[in-house]
């Protein structure tokens, strides 16, 4: 029973303490088993901080491979990190690495509205095409937007072609971007032109701004339209000032000048019933007229001796006097006998005419027409300036402006005191002759008068600049310059200095240059622009020459010598005309050069020195 109790108490030991052993290994294992689970944990949380630090080091080495233009390794850097993205851990990396490839683009966008590009960024223009995927579309969509933005007028056209003509360094899209580039340059010239006619139209010049306007295709929806509003509009003002300069004219007694008006306007309005009664009228009263087809004379003078007694009074001027001026009493009988033998005065101007070809403004023959049985007279003055060395001889001192606005003289008598005269020099006295006898001038012809400038103008010492009291020497030279301008003489540039140099028309154009441009900085700021040269000493200028093209490119139409005989030819550029002197070496020495115009015998007067 003892033996029983303890082999009972021994199993129940044993079993008790196999327990334990199973209980401990089981708590071993388990302990074990976690231990090596959190071992492994460590190990995999390790690797992924490894493989991120990674990532983040080749990010960051993108960034700086992006910032320094290698674009080629940056591009394989992001791939690296899309090829590793396999469950999209990844994602935030990628997004913001495309993000910074956008952001670089459109860095360098913002250089290309330069009209150039320098070599450093058109390198990393075509390096940054090797992410094409991802600049694509961004490309075209600026593409586009430039584009639109300029045919819509929200963009200038300068900052389009340049980036577009610059964003063919990307190589992409070159045939769209070709396209749109003519595009532009062509809708750019076509608007160029609208903006060239919308001012012309301001400016009156209704014939050259429908020229732009019709430049403007149908295809530019933004200004077509009101290009062709504009153009009717241009049509209407172009008739309306068609009639009204014709009447203008037609009102001057101007017929062949209303009716070349009349003609080009009716090229465009060829039915226009108040054209045509007007173009028949002009006609009709040209029909009561005819087409001069002879000679043409053009003659001048020297200031009128006023005095013969002073002029001839046997000092070292009288030779000079006798030899070059004509007296009143002469004048007067040559101007009777020019009207009774049928001439009338024409203005220089109307024998040609003037047009554009292209830059150029060239000349052409102009019909004359006059009264029947008129001949034409150019009349010109040479130096009318009243010199220093005239005191005292018999002659006008400077011409005045009187209370009605018309010319008159000032002149000395013998006993010394000054005088206001109508009579005292060729101006007046033919502003009085036209008055009586109006059928003497051509549409208000009067004549030229030949200025230099240095001893002034007209009696006005307006050569003295440093003078104290030069600007109201200035003001009443102009003020006699305008009324004779507006009595219907013109004026013409005789030379400033009258020099020496010029007497035989050999010298240097350079002399030329130099008298011509104080001619226009002291005397033309008086008389106003004149397209009239009168050589001085009457020197001959021949067509083609330096000195004809300087003259005619100095803007001189008519330019004028000396000649025994009528002459004019009509170049490509110029009226070359020569002028017959009448004084006293003429009538003495060559009357029969002047026996169409006047008898000579019965004119000269009798107080002239060593008359036979």
């Amino acid at each position: 029973m003892q033996d029983k109790k303890k082999k009972q108490s021994y199993l129940k030991y044993l079993y008790l303490n196999i327990g334990f052993i199973l209980a401990a290994a089981l708590l071993i294992y388990f302990v074990a088993s976690v231990s090596i689970k959190l071992f492994q944990a460590g190990e995999s949380e390790r690797k992924q901080q490894q493989i991120m630090a990674n990532i983040q080091a080749r990010v960051e080495n993108f960034d700086e491979s992006i910032k320094n233009g290698n674009y080629q390794k940056a591009y394989d850097l992001l791939n690296s990190v899309i090829k590793d993205n396999t469950d999209g851990k990844y994602d935030r990396y990628i997004s913001d690495m495309t993000r910074k490839v956008a952001d670089e683009y459109n860095l360098l966008c913002q250089s290309l509205y330069g009209e150039t590009v320098n070599d450093s960024i058109a390198k990393r223009v075509k390096g940054i095409t090797v992410f094409e995927e991802q600049i694509k579309k961004l490309l075209e969509e600026s593409i586009e937007n430039h584009y639109k933005s300029f045919i819509g007028l929200q963009s200038d056209y300068q900052p389009t072609i340049n980036f577009l003509r610059n964003a063919q360094l990307f190589e992409l899209f070159q045939d769209k971007l070709a396209s749109y580039i003519n595009t532009v340059e062509d809708l750019n010239r076509t608007r160029s032109d609208y903006q060239k006619g919308v001012n012309s139209m301001a400016r009156g010049e209704y014939a050259e701004a429908i020229s732009y306007f019709q430049n403007v295709p149908e295809s530019d929806i933004q200004f077509y339209t009101d290009a062709q509003k504009r153009i009717e509009e241009c049509h209407a003002a172009i008739l309306k000032d068609s009639l009204e300069k014709a009447q203008l004219l037609i009102d001057g007694k101007r017929y062949q000048d209303a009716l070349t008006i009349l003609n080009n306007a009716k090229t465009h309005y060829p039915d226009n019933a108040e054209l045509l009664q007007k173009i028949n009228y002009c006609r009709d009263r040209l029909a009561e007229m005819n087409l001069y087809q002879g000679p043409i004379y053009h003659v001048f003078f020297h200031s009128l001796i006023v005095y013969p007694e002073l002029a001839f009074d046997g000092d070292y001027k009288t030779q000079g006097y006798n030899d070059y001026m004509v007296t009143v009493d002469e004048f007067v009988k040559i101007l009777n006998q020019l009207y009774e033998r049928n001439y009338i005065l024409v203005d220089i101007n109307d024998l040609f005419e003037t047009y554009r070809d292209n830059d150029h403004t060239l000349v052409k023959k102009k019909d004359l027409y006059l009264p029947k049985g008129k001949k034409p007279l150019v009349l010109s003055i040479d130096d009318v300036s009243y010199y220093e060395y005239m005191k005292g001889d018999g002659f006008a001192s400077r011409l005045v402006v009187d209370d009605q606005g018309k010319i008159a003289t000032a002149v000395t008598t013998p006993d010394g005191s000054e005088i206001i005269t109508y009579d005292g020099d060729v101006m007046p006295i033919v502003d009085a002759f036209v008055e009586k006898h109006p059928d003497f001038s051509y549409l208000g012809a009067k004549g030229i008068i030949a200025l230099t400038g240095y001893e002034g103008v007209l009696g006005y010492r307006t050569n003295l600049t440093d003078a104290a009291n030069y600007a109201s020497v200035h003001e009443e030279a102009k003020r006699v310059a305008d009324a004779l301008k507006s009595s219907g003489w013109r004026f013409a540039n005789h030379s400033y200095s009258h020099n020496d140099d010029f007497s035989d028309g050999e010298f240097e154009l350079v002399i030329l240059e130099h008298d011509t441009e104080r001619w226009k900085r002291e005397v033309e700021p008086i008389t106003g622009p004149t397209n009239i040269y009168i050589t001085p000493f009457g020197y001959q200028v021949k067509p083609g020459s330096d000195k004809y093209e300087y003259l005619t490119s100095q803007g001189y139409e008519a330019i004028c010598g000396v000649g025994g005989y009528p002459y004019h030819v009509i170049t490509e550029k110029a009226l070359i005309m020569d002028r017959q002197n009448i004084d006293g070496v003429r009538m003495f020495n060559n009357p029969e050069m002047l026996a169409d115009l006047f008898d000579v015998g019965s004119v000269i007067d009798r107080s002239r020195p060593f008359f036979d």
